[in-house]
């Protein structure tokens, strides 16, 4: 149907949707995460696979809330969600959907995914996400193609 608006309640489902696969894919690259820093983008100082829940603390200051969730931890601020594995103490990756965030390739919220296409060369991703694979950056895009999150810390 042309012009149809989904309802606030039903893009809180799809976002909260969205955040579960993107952690389910993450959580599956754990194993390597312990290994290498991912590709070295940082917000605010903190980077993930090199920083720790301590540095989180520092760096961001008290979270809004502290969740933890099967075995990691998961600190939230107003922008921002934190996810660090208890096995390994070290970020494992940083969501992002602060308004005024410009990530290192120039994008932020609300970019159109063809401009991100067309400038990423090692891309990858599957449904409505795009990953940068040589900064290690994921875009979450909504229905109509718009970086509604923006990922730091995926795997190489």
């Amino acid at each position: 149907m042309a012009g149809c608006k989904f309802s606030p309640l039903f893009r809180g489902v799809l976002g909260r949707l969205r955040l579960m696969f993107l952690i389910g894919i993450c959580w599956c690259f754990l194993p390597w995460v312990s290994t290498f820093a991912v590709n070295n983008v940082s917000y605010r100082g903190l980077t993930p696979g090199i920083s720790t829940a301590e540095d989180t603390l520092r760096l961001l200051g008290k979270p809004v809330s502290r969740v933890f969730a099967d075995d990691r931890l998961i600190y939230k601020y107003r922008f921002i969600q934190v996810n660090i594995p208890k096995k390994t103490g070290k970020v494992q990756f940083i969501l992002i959907y602060d308004p005024d965030f410009t990530d290192i390739n120039g994008f932020r919220l609300g970019s159109r995914s063809a401009e991100i296409k067309k400038k990423i060369t090692a891309a990858g991703g599957v449904g409505n996400t795009i990953v940068d694979e040589k900064n290690g950056i994921g875009y979450i895009f909504t229905p109509e193609g718009l970086v509604d999150q923006i990922v730091y810390g995926v795997v190489r």
